[in-house]
């Protein structure tokens, strides 16, 4: 489902508002990212819900890619989340799967099965995303968008973001690669555009699974809502196509389209196309490098991002430390659940 079409269901929700104990099971109650409670042992699962269907990522220390698996699976308002969890090898042969379910009950998930002793209690983070530069909304439907930043920082978010003409915003150092190959996507690209440097860095993760490609972005990785998947990977020629799924904010339900080529140890990337590019939908020419580009590093193998972590690491923002508490002045998000 194209992002249009979500941000008109997500317009007939805010209409709806008052009828929310009727929609207590909809998706929209459902989607997006669920993690333990802050200050206990980690575990982040992304649930991308279209109609019947669910797909997304689980993780636990989320920039250690050794640790994340792909979830697939159904889900409906009576009987939840039935999915596997997928987690591959450096080749993309798959060494482990768990089979979960998943019930939503008041505000909380319930994850039972494969790898959990007794039950998993998942809650949407109450820090919410990250301020940006206008109002992020968020589901489920009725909570409360987050407030814009009166003026962007000189570094974090918003920094480095750019509109840049083909012509003169980027000099090519090389050319680009051909005929890409899983080879040469695969590993983990660091990209300073949006969150800036340190902490909120964004880690997009191309993962070999089976003979293709799945993945995520994060940053920071231990907030899920700072997470996106990364969805319909494609290979065409030089360029690589995915699309980042922002599942349950900004705005809520919306998805995009990139499309990125390669040249030295950069993927340098067309941003919010006006294609949707799957396998069974290919572009006859890559898009130029034109409106909202923004340039990764890489690829990280993800054996070299093993044992990395910013879990319970300035948990409310710069210098808050390790509390699970938030600190003076700060509100957590109140998530709009029926009673």
């Amino acid at each position: 489902m194209n992002g249009c079409v979500r941000l008109t269901l997500l317009a007939g929700a805010v209409v709806l508002g008052g009828m929310q104990g009727a929609f207590a099971l909809d998706a929209d109650y459902w989607r997006g990212g669920w993690r333990t409670e802050l200050g206990t042992d980690p575990h982040i699962y992304q649930f991308v819900i279209e109609g019947d269907t669910v797909r997304g990522h689980y993780c636990t220390s989320c920039s250690d890619v050794t640790t994340a698996g792909f979830i697939d699976g159904t889900w409906s308002e009576t009987d939840g989340l039935s999915y596997t969890v997928r987690f591959p090898n450096s080749d993309g042969t798959i060494h482990t799967t768990l089979n979960q379910h998943a019930m939503l009950e008041g505000s909380q998930i319930t994850v039972t099965g494969d790898g959990v002793e007794g039950d998993l209690i998942l809650i949407k983070d109450p820090r919410g995303p990250d301020i940006g530069s206008s109002p992020v909304e968020m589901y489920p439907p009725g909570t409360p968008a987050t407030p814009a930043m009166e003026e962007p920082p000189s570094q974090g978010k918003g920094a480095g973001s750019t509109v840049q003409p083909t012509s003169e915003g980027y000099w090519q150092p090389a050319p680009f690669f051909e005929d890409l190959a899983v080879d040469d996507v695969a590993g983990t690209w660091v990209a300073l555009f949006w969150g800036g440097v340190g902490m909120n860095k964004q880690l997009f993760n191309f993962v070999r699974f089976e003979d293709g490609l799945r993945g995520f972005v994060c940053g920071r990785c231990d907030n899920p809502w700072t997470h996106g998947g990364l969805e319909d990977i494609t290979l065409v020629g030089d360029v690589v196509y995915f699309k980042i799924t922002h599942e349950d904010w900004g705005p809520p339900g919306s998805w995009h389209q990139d499309a990125g080529r390669i040249v030295d140890n950069e993927m340098i990337v067309a941003a919010f196309l006006d294609d949707d590019v799957n396998a069974d939908n290919i572009p006859a020419e890559g898009p130029p490098i034109q409106g909202f580009v923004y340039s990764m590093l890489g690829p990280i193998s993800p054996e070299a991002t093993a044992g990395t972590s910013t879990e319970n690491v300035d948990i409310w923002g710069p210098g808050t430390g390790d509390s699970v508490e938030p600190p003076e002045g700060r509100e957590p998000v109140a998530f709009a659940f029926p009673e």
